[in-house]
């Protein structure tokens, strides 16, 4: 009887602090929802006001394969501006390749620099011709940095695009 009495006992002590347990974590959960949704609400207002911060500065934010297209992963809708294609064709090749966009004369310089930059793990900074839609040149400057992944090689490349050509016109 005592062990059976003592048994029972244990046992719903053992029940009560796992409802307790549960509900405990129950608002933890709660909390860590709730921090989650600050965080979120924050990361979209820092989102937006960076969207307004590149905008109103100009600059054209991308990521791309490391490949002979550079295949868009992501580029802001400002590409528009600057080569007469949306985001969306330009992204993942869609319509044309970034690499096509590139003028002919600038194509090897630029993948040598890109290639300097993810040996020496360095930032590059190129100046160079692409070409708009409507065939005519525009200047722009182009900064970028190579990600890796856990073996070391380049998984991605992202930076940043500005139209230059006013700088250069009048050089």
């Amino acid at each position: 009887n005592f062990v059976s009495y003592y048994f029972e006992t244990f046992t719903q002590d053992i029940l009560y602090s796992l409802y307790y347990l549960n509900i405990l974590s129950f608002f933890i959960l709660i909390y860590k929802n709730n921090k989650q949704s600050e965080t979120i609400n924050m990361a979209k207002k820092k989102s937006y006001e960076n969207q307004y911060l590149l905008k109103s500065l100009g600059l054209i934010t991308f990521s791309c394969m490391y490949d002979d297209d550079w295949s868009i992963l992501f580029i802001n809708n400002l590409i528009y501006k600057i080569c007469g294609y949306t985001n969306i064709e330009v992204s993942n090749n869609n319509l044309v390749s970034f690499n096509e966009l590139i003028h002919k004369d600038y194509r090897d310089y630029v993948r040598e620099e890109i290639k300097k930059a993810i040996i020496n793990n360095s930032i590059w900074d190129i100046d160079y011709l692409i070409i708009h839609k409507d065939g005519s040149t525009k200047w722009i400057n182009e900064k970028g940095h190579a990600l890796l992944n856990k073996k070391g090689k380049v998984d991605h490349l992202e930076g940043v695009i500005i139209d230059i050509s006013k700088y250069k016109s009048n050089v």
